[in-house]
């Protein structure tokens, strides 16, 4: 039996091989490479002139743009953290602002219950004290005993120690939110006195026994 053998002399590029379906010669192999390189090196070339081109127009090529767009990015988002967090910490600090101040005093009324009155709506002050921020606080609970539902306008509030008689403080003011009573039903309001209309000073302590006098500005809503 005749056996097969491959000579290990066979050349490695037989110049009639057949490549792709096309019959190429070294040469014509090598001058191909050897265009493909120069286009290459010719692309090349090309982008880095355009590139120095666009650095001396003030131009930014995309890479850096696209980083330039994540860094602002990055920044904005920053800038708002930061200031979503400083403005907790102002209404942190504002909520306390209105909050006791235990060192002037506090008056409490457990039993707090205005009468009902056919003539108009009545008060009954369930709670008052002095706030950080230097207001009086008064927190009342209002009646309606007319056979009409009402609606609370104004109202207006003065404070006095009920030992001496002596004005603590007074003020108005018009109601911007509707306050409805039902009838024969009570509605709780907080009313604030500001700093400008305390007559005594800053350092008083509130009375263990405070009197109110109270009077409201009240209209019918007329049924629909």
């Amino acid at each position: 039996m005749k056996e097969n053998k491959k000579s290990m002399n066979t050349p490695l590029f037989d110049e009639e091989l057949e490549i792709f379906g096309e019959h190429k010669t070294r040469e014509q192999v090598r001058a191909e490479e050897k265009a493909r390189r120069k286009e290459e090196r010719e692309a090349l070339k090309k982008e880095i002139q355009r590139r120095r081109q666009e650095a001396k127009e003030g131009k930014i090529p995309t890479r850096r743009k696209d980083i330039v767009v994540v860094s602002a990015v990055l920044v904005g988002i920053v800038l708002l953290c930061v200031l979503a967090l400083a403005n907790s910490f102002r209404k942190d600090k504002e909520s306390k602002e209105w909050l006791i101040n235990e060192a002037r005093g506090h008056f409490v009324k457990t039993n707090a219950s205005p009468e009902m009155s056919g003539e108009g709506p009545k008060a009954d002050v369930s709670e008052a004290y002095f706030t950080n921020n230097g207001h009086l606080c008064v927190k009342m609970i209002i009646s309606n005993g007319t056979d009409h539902v009402l609606r609370v306008d104004a109202l207006e509030v003065k404070a006095y120690d009920y030992a001496t008689d002596e004005m603590l403080a007074g003020g108005k003011t018009e109601l911007e939110e509707e306050l409805t009573i039902m009838v024969a039903g009570t509605e709780t309001y907080t009313f604030y006195i500001a700093p400008e209309h305390i007559l005594v000073d800053e350092k008083t302590s509130l009375p263990e026994l405070v009197s109110f006098w109270i009077n409201i500005d009240h209209s019918p809503v007329e049924a629909e």
